[in-house]
Order: structure tokens, then C-alpha cells, then sequence
């Protein structure tokens, strides 16, 4: 045995082979503990209390002796820790650090991480039952943002009086970190997310374009699309929704209602409605899902020379429908209208490249539509009407190019109101600043924020507020955009059908105006 070649080697029982025939002999070993034997003594008197006391049981082992001078050649004892037990809420702890993280980087204000952590840590002990334990609990003692929510997670692990799930407690700290309105932020969980990445072709839904602000007990129905389920039950614009299935909607997002609203195709809904003009007793409808049709873009001729032109919202498909009704198969260079009037009631926004590409098509090339502010380079734009800005590098380039030349001069006049909102503002504020076209209607909504979806960890994302809007000589868009002709309407959008209402006909006089001061001055040169 070559460790044992010195004759002044400590015996260790640890240095004895494991796999050597084992026996026990308590008298020897009993003799070994008692027995101090010189240091002196010969190799093979040694060899056989070693082997002995290392064949005896563990229990059995005496405790290894420490050396007296003499050198120790001995293999480290193998440490034989106890399995750890698995972190059940390990995966909502990386999703909230994750989200920490893209909060601290991209939000568009200084936000402090400890006041995140607070409202996180709140909303967690709150839903387990653990509110009044708060500042006795371990996650009270922690200094760093992460540390102190990974404390809570585990005292609810440990303490918490009800089951919550991985999910729910992600849910439950995340949305407690957004909750203030001023952040204009949304946590999106896994079916948040993959409704937004695309819904199943057996989703459906009602036909109700809502506003809904956070403070809000109820959504506000902006109105109902024309032949959908809720416009043949009779819903009407300016109704409000309190519940959705006996599930209030106070406290809920807009996205939150209608993510509960949408279901398979067939499947009923019961709705409870306050109708403000027939007092406060709410009444209930119940409304059967289909698949609905959105037409982003509807035109219609007013007096036969005028095209009038609404966007209800800016998506994929905006820009390809209005070059088409804009006259994209019209040969030459005279459009067979006089003058346009662009409808952006109730435009509650959207794609903010949309929103630049329904600008160019009416802007010259390379006109500045709008920038953003932002504290990140990468959220800092400047977005012009030239198709790179707007056609997100898509094989289909300029869905404009082949537009009539003179649809960026003739006369155009933009209808706005207080539901305007988002991009459809960017739109207005464009066309208004490089004196392209008049406002009609009423200052909007001002809501000039441009949201990033960023994706965080097990199908979760954040809608982070990122940047805000300028208009291009320089107006922050979250004042809002006044009109150049004031108009009181009806905010109903019932009127968008009735040629006659008051806004459509202030948008008329302006460009019969227009019309004749371009007749007298002579064609273009």
C-alpha cells in the first residue's frame, strides 16, 4: 500500500480502500481508540488496526485524529449533502427578473426598482393572505429589488393560508409592479401573448369596439360594427359595460375585456349594459360569437366629387386598402375625385409605421411625419413618408407608387375627435403641420405614447411604454391635436353614416373653399 511507505504516516481510517471485505470488531477498535501507540512503530505493525477500524460500520468509526508532526496523505472525504428541494416558483422568479431588467433599460421614465418590488410584493402576500405579516417576513430584509421579491416568493411558498400557482404569482407581481396609470405599461401572461401573436381561427367575438380607462368601473362602447352580433342586438354607442359572464370589468385592461369577450365561434356571452340616456338600472344582453370583419378602410362618394375616406384602425391591412380606394387603378395623373375628407373619429391607433405610411401616401416623399423621444438610441426615431420608413423592408415596397400624382395636392380635410387617438393623432398632427390639410371636428384624445411589446420568459411579454410622439414641428402629441374649425358633434359615431352631420359638413365647406380658390388661381404649374 504505497500511502503507508512512511513510518511516520498518521493513520487515517478515510485513506482505506471502500471497496475492502468489511468486518466489524469492536474489540479492536476499542483497543485503537485507548491505545497511543508510539510513532515510531513499523508499517506492518500498523496495517491491521487500520484495516480493522475501517472495516468496521460508520457508527463504529472512531473520529480521524489529527497529525502530530507527521505528513497526512489522504483522499478529501466525499461530502454527501442533502438533495436540495426543488424551487417551485423558480420560473416566476426568472420572468419578474427579466422584467426588472427591461423596465430599468427601456421604460421611458426613471422608474425605481424598489417601488416595483413594493407594489409586486403587495399584490402577492395580499392574494396570500399574508398582508399583515408583511414587515415580519424575510423578504422585509432584503435590499435589492430582486432579492426582497424572491423573499416574498419563497414566504409565500412557505407560509402563504392559499395555493397559488407559478403563473398566477408571476401574474399577481407583475401586474402589482404596472398598476400606477402613469407607467402606461401592461404585463401580457401566456395566453395574453399568444391571443397577440395570433388568435385561433376558431376564435370569435362580438363586434364592439370599446374605450376602457384603468380608473374606469366599466368600458365605454365607441360602437358597434355594422352587422356584427352586437349591432343586431341593439348595442349602441356610448353604452357601458359593466360584466362580462358575471365577471366585473373594473380593474380590468382593455385588453382584458376583450381577451374574455372572444371565445369559440357559437359559444354564447352575457353582457350586463348601463344605457346613460335610460337612467342606471343595468340591464343584460346575450350575444352569440362569430368570426367579424373589420374593414379598416370604408370610402364613400358625398355629391359626387368628394371621396370620403374613414380609418377605423392602422393594421397590416391599412395602407394596401386605402391606396386602392385612393385610386391606385386609375390610370394617370388626375384622380376622378375633387378633394378627399379623411375620417379619423374614433381612431383609436395602432401600427405606428402605419400610421407614417397613411401619411405619405398624401405627404411628399421624404416629408418628416413624426419622431419620438425616447431613452434608449434605439427607441429614438425619424420617420418620413418614404417607403423605407413605413414598408418594414416587405417585398410589396409602395403600396402609393402608383397613386395619381395629384392626390398630394388636391384639397383634403381631416375629421378628429376626442377618441382620436395614438397614431391616427401622429396622422393629423403630420398633415396639419406641413399645411396639407384642415382639422374639423374636436381636440384629441392626446394620448401620444409609443408602446414596445418585448417578449420576457415562458411565453410572457411586457407593453412597455418606450417613447412619446412629436409631430414634425416638434408638438408632443400627448397635448393633443386641436382642430383649425372647431365642431360640436354628436360623440356617438352614429353620424359617420348621415352625410348631413354637423362635422361632415364643416369638412365639406372647408374644401368647397379650397376647390374654388384652386379653380380661380388656375391649374398647377
Amino acid at each position: 500500500m504505497a500511502y503507508l511507505t512512511d513510518p511516520m504516516a498518521t493513520c487515517d481510517p478515510n485513506m482505506v480502500p471502500t471497496d475492502f471485505p468489511c468486518r466489524s470488531t469492536k474489540s479492536v477498535v476499542s483497543m485503537e481508540a485507548g491505545t497511543r501507540r508510539s510513532a515510531g512503530v513499523t508499517v506492518w505493525s500498523v496495517l491491521p488496526i487500520i484495516f480493522l477500524v475501517a472495516c468496521a460500520t460508520p457508527s463504529e468509526r472512531p473520529a480521524p485524529r489529527a497529525a502530530s508532526g507527521a505528513t497526512q496523505l489522504r483522499t478529501p472525504p466525499q461530502e454527501q449533502s442533502k438533495p436540495k428541494a426543488p424551487d417551485r416558483y423558480a420560473e416566476a422568479k426568472k420572468t419578474i427578473s427579466r422584467l426588472l431588467e427591461v423596465i430599468k433599460a427601456e421604460h421611458f421614465d426613471v422608474v425605481d426598482p424598489y417601488s416595483l418590488s413594493d407594489r409586486c410584493i403587495q399584490s402577492m402576500l395580499g392574494a396570500a393572505g399574508l398582508a399583515d405579516q408583511a414587515g415580519s417576513l424575510q423578504a422585509a430584509s432584503a435590499a435589492n429589488a430582486m432579492d426582497r421579491i424572491s423573499g416574498a416568493m419563497d414566504d409565500v411558498a412557505r407560509v402563504g393560508t392559499r395555493d397559488i400557482t407559478p403563473s398566477e404569482l408571476t401574474t399577481l407581481c407583475a401586474n402589482g409592479m404596472l398598476a400606477p396609470r402613469a407607467l402606461a405599461s401592461q404585463f401580457m401572461n401566456r395566453e395574453g401573448f399568444d391571443s397577440l401573436r395570433g388568435a385561433s381561427p376558431n376564435t370569435a367575438a362580438i363586434g364592439v369596439e370599446f374605450a376602457k380607462e384603468d380608473d374606469w368601473d366599466h368600458a365605454r362602447v365607441v360602437r358597434p360594427i355594422p352587422g356584427s352580433p352586437a349591432s343586431r342586438a341593439g348595442m349602441r354607442a356610448e353604452d357601458r359595460l359593466l360584466e362580462i359572464d358575471g365577471k366585473p370589468v373594473a380593474g380590468m385592461g382593455l385588453d382584458a375585456v376583450f381577451r374574455i369577450l372572444r371565445g369559440p365561434i357559437g359559444s354564447d356571452v352575457v353582457l350586463k349594459i348601463i344605457r346613460p340616456d335610460q337612467g342606471d338600472l343595468p340591464f343584460e344582453v346575450v350575444l352569440t360569437r362569430e368570426k367579424i370583419n373589420i374593414e379598416s378602410v370604408s370610402a364613400r362618394r358625398i355629391e359626387s366629387d368628394l371621396l370620403h375616406i374613414r380609418i377605423s384602425v392602422l393594421d397590416e391591412s391599412t395602407p394596401a386598402k386605402l391606396a386602392k380606394e385612393l385610386g391606385t387603378e386609375t390610370s394617370g395623373d388626375l384622380p376622378p375625385y375633387a378633394a378627399v375628407i379623411l375620417d379619423l373619429r374614433g381612431n383609436q391607433g395602432g401600427l405606428l409605421r402605419v400610421a407614417v405610411a397613411v401619411a405619405a401616401a398624401f405627404l411628399r416623399e421624404d416629408s418628416l411625419v413624426l419622431y419620438t423621444d425616447a431613452r434608449t438610441a434605439h427607441s429614438k426615431l425619424r420617420l418620413r413618408a418614404t417607403p423605407g420608413d413605413y414598408d418594414n423592408n416587405r417585398e410589396d415596397r409602395a403600396p402609393f407608387v402608383n397613386l395619381p400624382a395629384r392626390v398630394k395636392e388636391i384639397p383634403l380635410a381631416v375629421l378628429i375627435d376626442s377618441r382620436t387617438a395614438a397614431g391616427a393623432e401622429a396622422i393629423a398632427a403630420a398633415l396639419k403641420d406641413h399645411g396639407r390639410a384642415k382639422l374639423a371636428g374636436a381636440r384629441t384624445m392626446g394620448l401620444g405614447k409609443v408602446s414596445t411589446i418585448i417578449p420576457l420568459a415562458h411565453d410572457t411579454a411586457v407593453k412597455l411604454f418606450t417613447a412619446s410622439i412629436h409631430s414634425p414641428k416638434g408638438t408632443p402629441i400627448d397635448k393633443g391635436v386641436e382642430p383649425d374649425v372647431p365642431v360640436d358633434a354628436d360623440p356617438s359615431l352614429r353620424e359617420f353614416d348621415d352625410p348631413l352631420a354637423t362635422p361632415v359638413q364643416a369638412a365639406i365647406r372647408l374644401l368647397r373653399s379650397e376647390i374654388a380658390m384652386a379653380r380661380n388661381a388656375g391649374p398647377p404649374k
